[in-house]
């Protein structure tokens, strides 16, 4: 399953998270896309962008849902991918799981102290067959 997390602040940066669910989705894969942290309020939003994406997203049966972080917890583990949305003027961005913390900073990603470039993670996931763990 691919797991879209939109966890933004800003109506804009929310529908544009929404608009990635729709379009993972049109190969054909299992995506989840789900609304977290401030995002969460935009699920009755009466902004037309999101309107129109929450719209398309049941009519393609894979609506959108507002997930606490427990059950957050759940779906980043069970995911074999994982796309976030978050706040444009967040200066660094954070994914945890678990106890592991990824900060994403530019095109650096840390993990346990230690760097790993990007570029370098994402010739391994498409080189891939199966999961990549980071350690």
């Amino acid at each position: 399953m691919i797991l879209v997390v939109v966890d933004a602040a800003e109506a804009d940066r929310v529908s544009e998270g929404l608009r990635a669910g729709i379009g993972l989705g049109l190969r054909g894969d299992d995506v989840v896309v789900v609304l977290t942290g401030p995002a969460a309020g935009f699920s009755q939003s009466d902004d037309p962008r999101i309107v129109r994406a929450l719209r398309t997203l049941g009519e393609l049966r894979r609506p959108a849902r507002v997930v606490d972080e427990a059950e957050l917890a759940g779906l980043l583990v069970a995911a074999r991918a994982i796309e976030t949305w978050s706040s444009a003027r967040v200066e660094v961005r954070r994914l945890r799981i678990g106890d592991r913390e990824i900060e994403v900073d530019g095109r650096r990603f840390r993990a346990g102290g230690r760097a790993i470039d990007a570029a370098e993670v994402v010739a391994q996931i498409l080189g891939s067959d199966g999961p990549i763990v980071v350690r």
